[in-house]
C-alpha cells in the first residue's frame, strides 16, 4: 500500500510542478483522496501526502496567476499558451471565467 501512495502522490507531484493541467490535478487529487482509506495501515501517510499535494497545487495556481499577470503587465505574451490553454479547455466554469477576465486585458 505504501508504494502505490508513493508511486501516485509522485505522479500528482510532478505534474504540478511541469504543467499548469488544473483539471488533470484536480481529478488526480479527488483520486488519491481514497488513499485516505489505507491511513489505519500505512500510518497517515495517504493523509499526509494528501495535505502536502493539496498545498502544492495552491502554490502553482498563485505562482502561475502571477506569472500571467506580470507577462500582461510586461506585454511579454511569449510562453503564455502554457498557463492560458488549461483555463480555456477547463470544464470548470471559475477557470473558464478566469481565463475571458485574462483575454480581455490582453
Amino acid at each position: 500500500a505504501c508504494c502505490l501512495i508513493d508511486k501516485d502522490a509522485t505522479r500528482i507531484e510532478s505534474l504540478v510542478e511541469e504543467t499548469a493541467r488544473f483539471d488533470e490535478m484536480d481529478k488526480l487529487l479527488g483520486e488519491f483522496e481514497s488513499a485516505k482509506e489505507l491511513d489505519r495501515f500505512t500510518m497517515g501517510q495517504a493523509s499526509s501526502r494528501l495535505r502536502l499535494l493539496s498545498k502544492l497545487r495552491e502554490k502553482k495556481e498563485t505562482d502561475v496567476d502571477a506569472a500571467i499577470q506580470e507577462m500582461i503587465c510586461k506585454e511579454d505574451f511569449h510562453g503564455m499558451r502554457e498557463f492560458l490553454t488549461p483555463l480555456a479547455d477547463s470544464s470548470d466554469q471559475m477557470k473558464k471565467q478566469k481565463f475571458n477576465q485574462l483575454r480581455r486585458k490582453i
